[in-house]
């Protein structure tokens, strides 16, 4: 993911300097950078022990309150800012171990940062021909935040000419450190590279060691969850560069069995997630809009799926196999066997005039019986209305106990 969405989705504030030109990050109670204006400059002070403060940076022109934001990721603050008081778009950011003090330098354009290591490493765009403002190449260096580098693992990219922004959102480190690049190529095609990074070099040039962080922080452009993926679980492997992932259930005794195959990327990115309802079931849940979506079940023992996907699922019994949905054209609710669709009852009332019952009526499988308990909106007058309605285990062929 890129600088800015990674700015909205790891721990992220967006903060309002105090009449003293100061502030706090969010859900800290200590007051960790404090900002003073001297004339023309900012002076940017780290707290340390006793409410003292120590001098780290100096914005060299009068930031603005609202231009400036803070991040916080394990023991690293990133401040984040203009580079300069003209509208250029360049941001810069300044990164301080709040564990050890140690101050970075001031990077321009970061793309994305990698927490996973003790000294967090930086993407870096920059463009070529810059000097008269149009480029069709640019470089993206790898660089470690701490410490003097002068080996930094630089790649070059020919883009379409004059891109803006060059690199689109899906551009980003993963969780097994790849670096994915999402852009348009010189022919203005959509195009897509993914860069495996030899760590242990790049810190050996810089003169450091490639040390894991010992907290384990997710990067959330993250489509390799394979990375991740452990017994009783539902997940995807993507090839980023050719646009498909493959969805698959690794059932609880560790066999890997394909679900889906030759998903689009971005479709599995945006429309796919899954949700669990008990150590055995799970299911696969496929977006189609607002209010819309479907949901194939999984079973995690043995890997297998129901026949058919259902539709604005609105209760599941997990431990008999059971799942309630509607049917808004016929206006009914249709409690059916997950396994075999055809095995189930038709629940029929007066139903108020809605866009969808999964909206207006709610469904609850009760546990110490075989029946449901209904309620939903009655007649014209949307009278409100609940019953407890028996189950027939026979014709939903779930077995009597």
């Amino acid at each position: 993911m890129n600088k800015f969405a990674l700015n909205v989705c790891l721990l992220v504030v967006n903060l309002i300097i105090s009449s003293a030109y100061s502030f706090t990050v969010s859900g800290n109670d200590q007051q960790l950078l404090k900002f003073e204006p001297n004339k023309n400059r900012v002076d940017v002070y780290l707290k340390e022990h006793q409410n003292q403060y120590k001098y780290i940076y100096t914005i060299d022109y009068p930031a603005q309150a609202d231009s400036l934001s803070v991040n916080q990721v394990s023991n690293i603050i990133d401040l984040n800012f203009p580079c300069s008081r003209n509208k250029s778009g360049d941001v810069c950011d300044l990164f301080v171990n709040q564990k050890s003090g140690e101050i970075s330098s001031v990077f321009k354009n970061i793309i994305d940062v990698n927490y996973n290591f003790a000294t967090p490493v930086v993407a870096v765009q920059n463009n070529l021909k810059e000097a008269n403002k149009t480029y069709d190449s640019i470089t993206i260096s790898f660089i470690p935040i701490f410490g003097k580098c002068s080996q930094a693992l630089t790649y070059p990219l020919k883009v379409y000419p004059n891109s803006f922004p060059a690199l689109r959102y899906n551009t980003g480190f993963w969780n097994n450190g790849e670096f994915a690049v999402d852009y348009l190529d010189p022919e203005g095609n959509d195009a897509k590279k993914l860069y495996k990074i030899d760590y242990k070099q790049l810190f050996g040039n810089c003169g450091q060691q490639a040390v894991k962080n010992s907290e384990k922080i997710t990067n959330v452009n993250n489509p390799d969850l394979a990375t991740v993926s452990k017994n009783g679980t539902l997940n995807y492997i993507c090839n980023f560069e050719a646009n498909t992932c493959d969805i698959y259930v690794q059932t609880n005794t560790g066999k890997k069995v394909l679900i889906i195959k030759r998903e689009a990327y971005n479709e599995v990115q945006e429309k796919i997630g899954f949700q669990y309802y008990s150590k055995n079931l799970a299911a696969i849940v496929e977006s189609c809009g607002s209010p819309c979506n479907y949901s194939t079940f999984v079973n995690l023992d043995t890997g297998s799926i129901a026949k058919i996907p259902f539709f604005l699922v609105m209760a599941v019994d997990a431990k008999h196999g059971l799942v309630a949905y509607p049917d808004d054209a016929k206006g009914e609710i249709i409690i059916a066997n997950i396994y075999d669709s055809n095995k189930n009852m038709i629940i029929k009332r007066s139903f108020s005039p809605v866009a969808s019952l999964a909206i207006s009526a709610n469904v609850k499988f009760l546990r110490d019986r075989a029946a449901i308990e209904l309620n939903y909106p009655e007649g014209k007058d949307y009278k409100d209305v609940t019953e407890v309605i028996p189950l027939d285990y026979k014709k939903l062929s779930i077995p009597l106990s």
